[in-house]
């Protein structure tokens, strides 16, 4: 039987998937007014009362399949039907400590845990963090699914959503079993940070003046940032005049003073929060600017260099956005093990998709939200699997230089072939061009 609340969040549940529609619609690069709520185009007949009712309102809209295509009304209206259930689904799992870490969660009220205690208030966070991430990516998934790109206004605003509530609430982060002792070892219950497994590093911490976590928060910040201008990369004159051509292009930026106005509030935002933050904020802040720095280059560089391996854009720069942002709200370590299980996710959703609409064509970005929607549920039980093989987190920038100089060498390794065995010469203007501009 469901309580008040739930009661409550199933209703509210009604409007959230009026709004995820409303936002699919409307939020895409070539929005089409399909929403009874977006502006009607003037040559179709107003919207009955009826049509604006949530879920029945598109059956009744049937006779506009001439104008949106046949069947357009059943993904809305399935959208509209699942998301209150999904959402009270979520409030109970989360309550029974679903994503407390193994061995030491009692379902209940409060969590009475050994040692430490998970408070309600910490889970009603990580209600409202999962949620709205969850919300953020679903609306990034149909509109990646309709047009093979992701929008900067759903990542961007995410990212900033991620960073500050990591900041600022307690219990917006995954959660971690640690031992404290000795000679009494206690098992508790902490927010994973940006050096999990292992030991916080004390000079990540706030030790005064310019630290290293200081520094190391500013760069991927300015990174992040410029990364969203119009970086191009092209060898065909050489590196040199790669260079120039990148910072060219960089410079005629349409969005040059939006990402140069974002670099300086935020770095001012992060220069702050290091000299007035408690060590228990900073720590999950930086935590989650390595989710973004992490997240986002370990997409981004495969992007790059399969890009040139295959002659051809092999991931949307929108696919970078998103695990950036996934990386904000949830730190680095759940953003690369999603990235890696997207894979696995593709093969059933192409299987479904093509089941559905006999189309096989998906792109990229609704696998990475499946692994991590997937992974948002069963961290516990994944992160005890495989956090006995993770590294410091230093070691995942020289990992990202492995990973280029490997791929690199791959490219190289085809082309030569190409040229030896089929005598085929290989454009590198085109093998080697990345933008991060539309499409993405």
């Amino acid at each position: 039987m469901l309580s008040a609340v739930e009661i409550g969040l199933c209703i509210a549940g009604i409007a959230l998937g009026v709004l995820i529609n409303y936002w699919i619609y409307s939020l895409a690069y070539f929005a089409r007014p399909i929403s009874p709520w977006q502006a009607r185009p003037v040559d179709m007949q107003p919207l009955s009362p009826a049509s604006r009712i949530p879920v029945v309102g598109w059956f009744v809209r049937r006779s506009e399949s001439v104008r949106w295509g046949k069947g357009f009304w059943i993904r809305p209206m399935l959208i509209e039907a699942a998301i209150p259930g999904l959402w009270v689904w979520l409030y109970r799992a989360l309550f029974d400590g679903i994503t407390v870490p193994l061995g030491i969660r009692t379902p209940g009220p409060g969590f009475t845990l050994v040692g430490s205690a998970v408070s309600i208030s910490e889970v009603h966070v990580q209600f409202l963090a999962y949620s709205v991430l969850l919300v953020l990516m679903i609306v990034a998934t149909f509109i990646d699914i309709d047009e093979r790109t992701i929008p900067d206004w759903i990542t961007i605003p995410g990212t900033w959503i991620g960073v500050l509530g990591a900041a600022l609430l307690p219990g917006w982060c995954l959660w971690e079993a640690t031992q404290a002792g000795p000679p009494v070892l206690t098992r508790l219950v902490t927010p994973m940070h940006a050096n999990s497994p292992y030991p916080w590093s004390i000079d990540l911490g706030q030790i005064g003046g310019w630290g290293p976590g200081l520094w190391w928060g500013l760069l991927i910040w300015v990174l992040w940032c410029a990364s969203l201008g119009n970086l191009r990369w092209i060898t065909r004159r050489g590196f040199r005049k790669a260079f120039t051509y990148a910072w060219i292009g960089f410079l005629r930026s349409h969005n040059l003073k939006a990402i140069g106005a974002m670099a300086v509030v935020g770095s001012l935002l992060i220069v702050f929060a290091y000299m007035g933050l408690s060590p228990e904020r900073w720590q999950s802040l930086l935590s989650s600017l390595f989710g973004i720095g992490l997240g986002g280059s370990l997409v981004w560089s495969f992007r790059i260099v399969a890009g040139g391996v295959l002659g051809q854009e092999a991931l949307g720069f929108g696919d970078v956005t998103l695990m950036a942002m996934v990386g904000a709200f949830f730190g680095w370590q759940i953003a690369v093990v999603a990235f890696f299980l997207a894979p696995l996710f593709g093969i059933v959703l192409v299987l479904l998709y093509w089941i559905i609409t006999r189309d096989g064509a998906i792109p990229f970005g609704p696998y990475l939200a499946a692994a991590t929607a997937y992974l948002m549920l069963d961290w516990p039980r994944v992160w005890d699997a495989l956090s006995i093989v993770f590294l410091p987190v230093q070691s995942y920038f020289f990992f990202l230089i492995v990973l280029l100089v490997v791929l690199g060498s791959l490219l190289w390794v085809v082309r030569s072939l190409k040229v030896l065995l089929l005598g085929v010469t290989v454009d590198s203007s085109q093998a080697t061009t990345t933008e991060a501009k539309k499409p993405r």
